[in-house]
């Protein structure tokens, strides 16, 4: 590496790359997520029975305890500019999607992770 000078490669005849990131495609694990009737039922009503459930207001335990969820939940939905008539994560169908990068750098510009 670069940055912190460690190997990023095997010794062998062969070097390989000791760190390898696996693309996992959003759609079919979505897709699979929602083909089991009894996971759909969770996944679709984890939210409202979390929200319901008595929580530490001083912890974050979930993402729906962070300030920028609640705030979220009362704002206006909106494409483009246009309002949609509700606010987000307000619809049963709604699905709030996160993404973690841990210790990999997703553009070239930023700082490096090591």
């Amino acid at each position: 590496c670069p940055i912190c000078h460690s190997d990023v490669y095997t010794h062998e005849k062969k070097p390989r790359p000791i760190l390898t990131f696996d693309y996992l495609p959003l759609l079919p694990c979505i897709t699979a997520l929602y083909s089991n009737v009894e996971q759909a039922v969770i996944t679709q009503t984890y939210c409202s029975t979390y929200a319901t459930a008595e929580a530490d207001p001083l912890q974050i335990q979930d993402v729906f305890d962070s300030e920028l969820y609640k705030e979220l939940c009362h704002t206006p939905a909106s494409y483009r500019g246009c309002l949609l008539g509700h606010n987000h994560f307000s619809q049963p169908t709604d699905l709030a999607l996160g993404f973690w990068a841990d210790g990999f750098q997703l553009f070239k510009c930023g700082s490096n992770d090591c």
